[in-house]
């Protein structure tokens, strides 16, 4: 099929959430690439739920550039929705994901589209190190993968991020997907399509904190194995067999040492011991099994993704399926 420049529309979605210091530098570097790129595009930012003055910023944006366009958010639902409704409302032939405080370089853009180009759905940039992450963050990463990868259905890339290309015919296929709770590396990955690589060097943030903290991780990390694996419920099954099976041998040589050497004086340490292991081992698997039933209570309701509060740069002939902005 002939990619000519001329019938090339490239969406580039960057999600924000208190952004606004970013926005402005951001399109500074971004936009030169775009235009030597010699392709149409469109940026669509996703305010998700900013309390700064992110929105205000998107909107002088909007108004200085047509190309530039924008998404507010009612209230902050995540990273991965405001991901989600990029890709929703790109019209893009190919789409780039990329974050707003600039520790993603768009000067690699260009070579994302030279080999979308030639044929590859999917363009994923690779960070070459992760020496920008802190000592727990980073051996974090190492541990969360390491465990995905063991029990998960799909494996990842511990070095590859959000930032990528996708061709409209995967976004079509993220777009019908229709769970709440999403894991969009793992939905990558679940995709297939043979992935391009290219490789790029993470800068530090423009201005700014990183908006995901310890906590927040752990919680996101453990939503995102419950997403793409039964395995913590199997093992959960094997470990209570185990603990039957074992409970069985020792019920047996208790009534082998009865019958033999009579009843001895029974250990209250022994007693306590094994009262707070079992205890324990109940209210973990009760956690457990309380993720998966929390993510079908979640889909069964059929609640909107998100709710789009706010369009900018957008005609009002788009998007008519979802005019009112609820996905």
């Amino acid at each position: 099929m002939n990619q000519s420049s001329e019938q090339i529309i490239l969406s580039v979605i960057v999600p924000c959430f208190n952004e606004e210091e970013n926005l402005f530098p951001l399109c500074d570097r971004m936009l030169p690439v775009l235009r030597n790129c010699a392709v149409s595009y469109e940026i669509i930012f996703i305010d998700d739920g900013s309390i700064d003055g992110t929105a205000s910023k998107i909107d002088q944006l909007s108004e200085k550039n047509p190309n530039i366009k924008g998404l507010i958010f009612s209230r902050n639902f995540g990273k991965e929705l405001a991901l989600a409704a990029g890709l929703r409302y790109a019209s893009g032939r190919a789409s780039v994901l990329i974050d707003a405080d600039l520790q993603h370089p768009p000067e690699i853009i260009p070579e994302m589209l030279a080999k979308w180009k030639a044929g590859a759905k999917m363009v994923t940039a690779v960070r070459r190190d992760r020496t920008k992450d802190n000592f727990l963050r980073r051996w974090g990463s190492v541990f969360f993968y390491w465990i995905f990868n063991l029990i998960g259905e799909v494996k990842l890339n511990n070095s590859a991020g959000d930032y990528r290309l996708l061709d409209q015919r995967v976004v079509e296929i993220l777009n019908n997907m229709p769970e709440r709770a999403r894991f969009s590396k793992g939905l990558f990955s679940w995709i297939g399509f043979n992935p391009e690589t290219i490789t790029f060097d993470v800068e530090s943030r423009h201005t700014g904190n990183a908006k995901f903290n310890l906590l927040k991780l752990t919680v996101y990390s453990i939503s995102s194995v419950v997403s793409f694996s039964v395995a913590p419920i199997r093992i959960w099954f094997l470990i209570g067999l185990s603990v039957l099976l074992i409970c069985a041998i020792y019920a047996a040589i208790i009534t082998i040492e009865v019958f033999f050497y009579g009843i001895e004086q029974p250990g209250y340490v022994t007693t306590i011991i094994l009262i707070i292991l079992f205890g324990g081992i109940q209210m973990l698997s009760l956690g457990i099994f309380g993720e998966y039933i929390g993510r079908i209570l979640l889909e069964v309701k059929g609640r909107p993704q998100f709710i789009v509060a706010e369009k900018l740069g957008f005609p009002d002939k788009d998007n008519d399926s979802d005019r009112n902005g609820i996905c």
